[in-house]
C-alpha cells in the first residue's frame, strides 16, 4: 500500500516534499478513522498525501518512536527522514532540478526545523547513558515501567513523560533511560533483553512501576519518584533527588564527620521511598565511621536481622505450619522490632481462620468456639500489657451467644 501511494507523486509534477509534525502521537493517531489511514485510492492528491503521511506516522508510531533518528530511502520513488515526532516525505521528481531542490528542501527540514522540534530522547543503556550524563555534566533518569500492562505506567508516560512542560524541564538536567519489563518481550527486543531489564530492576531495587529514578553519572542513586504521579510530584520527587546529587558531590570533596554526616542526609532523604538503596549508603556510611561516631551501627545491625528474618519467614510462607513453627522458634530472643513482625505474621494467620469460621458459623456451639479460639489462640498473641483489656471486650461481646448468632447470621 505504501509503495503503490508512494509512486503516485513520484512523477512530475508532483515531486516535493511534505513536512509533518506530530507533537502528540497517541493524541494524532486516535483522531484518523482506520478506513481512512489505510484506503490509498482517496480522492483527490491533498487526500492522498495525508493517506500517505498518515501511513508513515503510524509506522513511526509503532516501531520507530524510540530511535532519535531514522533514514529510510525508498529509491526511486520516495526518501523519509524521522526525527522523533518530526516526519520528512520526500517525494523524489523525475527532473534533476525537481531532485535537487528536493534534496536542499530535506537538508534544511533535517538540520534546521526538526532538531529544534525534536523531542526529547529516551536511551535503553544505562551505562551508556552514564557516559553520556557525564560528558554533558548531566544526570541520569531512569523510567522503569511495564508498558503492556501497568496502567499507572501508561498514564505517567501520557500525561507526565511525554509532555511539553516536562521535555522542557528535564532538556538540561537528565539523560534519559528507559528501562522497560513488558510482558510481551517483542517489545524490548526479545527475552534476553527482558531478563537483563529485569536484573536491572532487582539491582536496583525497584519492585514499584513505575519508578522514576536518578543516578549520579557514576551509578549511585539519589532518589526520585516512585508510583504513578502528576506533574508537580515528579517535578518534587526529582528536585529532592537533584539536592541529593549535590550533597553527594559536596561528601566527595570532605572528609572525616562532616562527610558522614552529609551522607547521612542523603540517606534520610532517600528511607522512605528508596530504602533498598539507602540501606546500602548506610551500611557504607557505618563502615566508614568505624568509631560510630553517628550512633548507626546498631541500627544497620537491626536492619542486617530483620531482613534475615524476613528471608526465612518467605522462605516457609507457602506452608503455614512451618511459618507458625519458625515465628514460635524466633520469639523468644528476637528484638523488640522484628518480634512486633513476628506477632503481627501470627495474628494475621490465626485471624483469617478466625474470619472462615465467622463465615461458616450455625449453631450456638459455633460461636463458642469462636471465643474459644479468640482467647486460646489469638490473645496469646498479643502485647502482654493489653491482654487484660482485650479479654474483657471478648468475654463482654459473647456474653449472649444466641444473640451474637443472629447477628452473625444476619451479616
Amino acid at each position: 500500500t505504501l509503495k503503490h501511494s508512494a509512486a503516485l507523486y513520484a512523477t512530475p509534477p508532483f515531486g516535493g516534499v511534505l513536512i509533518l509534525f506530530v507533537p502528540d502521537p497517541g493524541s494524532a493517531l486516535r483522531a484518523v478513522p482506520r478506513a481512512t489511514i489505510y484506503r490509498p485510492a482517496c480522492a483527490g492528491l491533498r487526500a492522498r498525501l495525508a493517506s500517505l503521511a498518515r501511513l508513515f506516522a503510524i509506522y513511526y508510531l509503532k516501531h520507530l518512536h524510540k530511535l532519535p533518528f531514522v533514514i529510510s530511502p525508498n529509491p526511486p520513488f520516495l526518501s523519509c527522514v524521522i526525527i522523533k515526532y518530526v516526519l520528512v516525505i520526500c517525494c523524489n521528481s523525475a527532473y534533476h532540478a525537481g531532485m535537487i531542490k528536493n534534496c536542499l528542501l530535506l537538508l534544511v527540514a533535517v538540520f534546521f526545523i526538526a532538531p529544534a522540534l525534536a523531542a526529547a530522547e529516551w536511551m535503553t543503556d544505562v551505562e551508556a547513558a552514564q557516559k553520556k550524563a557525564k560528558a554533558e555534566h548531566k544526570v541520569v533518569l531512569v523510567d522503569f515501567t511495564g508498558s503492556d500492562w501497568c496502567g499507572w505506567c501508561i498514564k505517567m508516560r501520557r500525561d507526565v513523560l511525554d509532555t511539553p512542560a516536562f521535555e522542557q524541564y528535564v532538556q538540561d538536567k537528565f539523560v534519559l533511560v528507559e528501562i522497560d519489563v513488558p510482558n510481551d518481550a517483542k517489545r524490548v527486543g526479545g527475552a534476553q533483553q527482558l531478563e537483563f531489564n529485569k536484573r536491572l530492576c532487582a539491582r536496583y531495587g525497584v519492585d514499584t512501576f513505575p519508578t522514576l529514578l536518578v543516578l549520579t553519572p557514576d551509578g549511585r542513586v539519589a532518589g526520585g519518584a516512585v508510583g504513578g504521579a502528576d506533574m508537580e510530584q515528579v517535578r518534587k520527587g526529582l528536585e529532592l533527588a537533584l539536592c541529593n546529587v549535590q550533597l553527594l558531590q559536596q561528601a566527595a570533596s570532605q572528609q572525616g564527620v562532616h562527610k558522614l554526616r552529609t551522607l547521612l542526609c542523603v540517606y534520610q532523604n532517600m528511607e522512605e521511598d528508596f530504602p533498598i538503596a539507602a540501606q546500602k549508603l548506610l551500611a557504607e556510611i557505618v563502615e566508614a565511621d568505624t568509631d560510630d561516631s553517628l550512633g548507626l551501627r546498631e541500627q544497620v545491625r537491626l536492619q542486617q536481622e530483620r531482613a534475615a528474618l524476613e528471608a526465612r519467614m518467605q522462605a516457609v510462607a507457602h506452608d503455614e505450619a512451618k511459618l507458625l513453627a519458625l515465628i514460635e522458634a524466633e520469639l523468644p530472643h528476637a528484638s523488640p522490632a522484628n518480634a512486633q513482625l513476628l506477632q503481627d505474621t501470627a495474628i494475621n494467620i490465626v485471624q483469617s481462620h478466625i474470619y472462615q469460621d465467622f463465615a461458616n458459623v450455625k449453631t450456638v456451639e459455633d460461636v463458642l468456639q469462636i471465643k474459644h479460639r479468640l482467647l486460646t489462640e489469638l490473645l496469646p498473641l498479643l502485647p502482654e500489657e493489653d491482654r487484660p483489656e482485650i479479654q474483657s471486650q471478648i468475654e463482654l461481646e459473647f456474653a449472649d451467644p444466641q444473640k451474637v448468632l443472629e447477628m452473625m447470621l444476619q451479616q
